[in-house]
């Protein structure tokens, strides 16, 4: 449920503020690395009964929206340029 509500918000934001995103993009960001952190932890203490395609798929998810947080964050950032 998380993803889907980092999702809508990351929408409405996109949607409501326009040229003014710098802070909802930094709160999207760190929320996305603090589900990052929280996808680590859950996977730490369940590690011994995650299968290959799990570690796949978690690793590949936290790659993914890393990525993502890094981008808005570096997005942010040049709004503060301009």
């Amino acid at each position: 449920m998380l993803p889907i509500f980092f999702a809508v918000y990351d929408f409405y934001c996109y949607l409501n503020f326009g040229k003014r995103i710098k802070t909802h993009l930094k709160i999207i960001a760190y929320a996305n690395l603090l589900y990052c952190f929280l996808s680590i932890g859950v996977i730490t203490y369940h590690v011994g009964t995650i299968t290959y395609w799990g570690w796949i798929y978690f690793s590949v998810e936290i790659a993914i929206v890393s990525f993502l947080a890094r981008l808005e964050l570096k997005i942010a950032q040049d709004q503060t340029n301009d």
